[in-house]
């Protein structure tokens, strides 16, 4: 997978030059100090209930502000909100202060999320700042930027958030993706499906079933599964492996290789899981059919005390 909202790609090379994030900001937004609300269409999806962010402010030629909005359902367990919360910030901040048009393609190469503390216990919905960095321009349009994302509640920080974006050209994009079939032209799950669900293949490998037409992970057409189904599947995989709740997963650190077809089968793997007192470890690959990586994961928990993973007890009784 590319972890896409209109899709991904490769690393710009040749003809690529960094510059510093003051010189590629619009012309007119130095600095700004009013807000602005974040059109849906600029966060990539196509119903308000899925929009998470507000509004934005620049606060200077690197650093903007964004207001959020609570996640619904599932979604709003903390560190699948944040990681939601930052892929929209970081989209969002490409077309509102970089001025990327409407149809370009973003790549997002790599999502952390990292939980502080205790979080938001109380269940308030956090202000987000976000640092860019790294920014690559090529004939004056942004192709590439790092963001740092600081999640805070009354100042205290309660999370952060890190993204590696790309962007694409449309014509780029076409070119690269023109054969790949689209979401809503596949068969939908059967009756009672869940949007996604992941199955016991065997010691440590779990497959990966979805709905290419759930309106979460699907709430516009799509050349590939997206990347937050992929960051859901690996973290239900920690959750099942560990026997942990939700509320104790504390981070996760996702590299995107290549796009998770939709057509082709996907199994998350466990290369690692390392069982400690206070903290569960994971390391995870995602496979294609045809063997290739297609996302890794390094996903840590907050234990609750010795205990053997599901992996153990499985290797174990021989299964």
């Amino acid at each position: 997978m590319r972890l896409t909202t209109v899709s991904g790609g490769e690393r710009w090379g040749i003809g690529a030059m960094a510059v510093d994030a003051a010189a590629i900001g619009p012309a007119g937004m130095e600095h700004v100090d009013d807000w602005i609300d974040v059109d849906r269409a600029h966060t990539h999806k196509r119903f308000d209930e899925a929009v998470l962010v507000r509004r934005t402010r620049r606060l200077s030629a690197h650093e903007m502000s964004f207001e959020l909005r609570k996640p619904v359902g599932a979604q709003g367990e903390l560190s699948m909100a944040v990681s939601e919360w930052t892929r929209q910030v970081v989209i969002a901040c490409a077309h509102h202060h970089f001025a990327v048009p409407l149809g370009w393609a973003f790549v997002m190469r790599r999502l952390t999320v990292q939980i502080e503390g205790r979080g938001a216990q109380d269940g308030r919905v956090p202000d987000a700042d976000i640092a860019v960095s790294r920014v690559v321009e090529r004939s004056g349009a942004l192709r590439s930027l790092d963001a740092r994302v600081t999640f805070r509640v009354d100042g205290r920080i309660v999370a952060r958030g890190f993204g590696d974006l790309q962007v694409l050209p449309p014509a780029v994009y076409t070119r690269m993706r023109r054969h790949a079939p689209i979401s809503s032209g596949l068969e939908p799950a059967p009756p009672g499906s869940a949007a996604l669900s992941i199955v016991a293949k065997g010691s440590g490998i779990w497959q990966i079933r979805f709905d290419p037409h759930d309106p979460f992970y699907f709430d516009h057409p799509l050349d590939h599964i997206p990347g937050m189904l992929l960051v859901s599947a690996l973290r239900s995989v920690a959750l099942r492996e560990s026997r942990l709740a939700a509320d104790d997963l504390r981070s996760f650190d996702g590299v995107f290789c290549r796009f998770a077809e939709l057509t082709e089968p996907l199994d998350v793997h466990v290369t690692e899981h390392a069982v400690r007192f206070d903290e569960d470890a994971f390391e995870m690959e995602i496979r294609n059919l045809r063997e290739q990586t297609v996302a890794t994961a390094t996903i840590h928990a907050r234990s609750r005390g010795p205990r053997e993973s599901v992996t153990a007890v499985r290797e174990r009784a021989g299964a």
